[in-house]
């Protein structure tokens, strides 16, 4: 995928998710312009790839895009 192809995905994700399903923790988003975006929780594990829905972990994909919705809105509370 292009930036501009994982871009694309990432906000069609993100405007579907509901930011009521997010978890209180400590998750970080990381996209370096070289690596797809991705959110790694607090101990630096990858959670997910944004842009190609690719996740891991034991959280809800529901859980996962809430988050991400949260952390790039800037509410990381």
């Amino acid at each position: 995928m292009t930036k501009e192809e994982h871009n694309k995905e990432a906000q069609r994700l993100l405007g579907v998710s509901n930011i009521m399903h997010s978890l209180p923790t400590a998750w970080y988003f990381e996209w370096n312009g070289n690596e797809p975006p991705r959110i790694f929780d607090a101990a630096g594990r990858c959670v997910c790839v944004l842009s190609t829905g690719t996740f891991s972990g034991s959280y809800e994909t529901e859980q996962i895009i809430a988050n991400a919705k949260r952390l790039l809105s800037g509410n990381d509370a």
